[in-house]
């Protein structure tokens, strides 16, 4: 997986496993509507949690 932003590995995430947005967001054990922010670009987070919640999801 070639991706270069936390949007950009969450929308490979979920396609590459075929997930919906609430799939995700309850692997990750955070809500859909943060999943959705994210996603969109409109919700930010650290390098230091995008990196916990992509090694959660391998």
């Amino acid at each position: 997986m070639d991706v270069r932003t936390l949007p950009e590995a969450l929308k490979a995430i979920m396609e590459e496993r075929n997930w919906t947005q609430i799939q995700l967001a309850q692997e990750l054990g955070v809500s859909q509507a943060w999943i959705s922010r994210v996603c969109r670009g409109v919700a930010d987070t650290s390098l230091t949690r995008a990196k916990q919640l992509l090694v959660r999801v391998g």
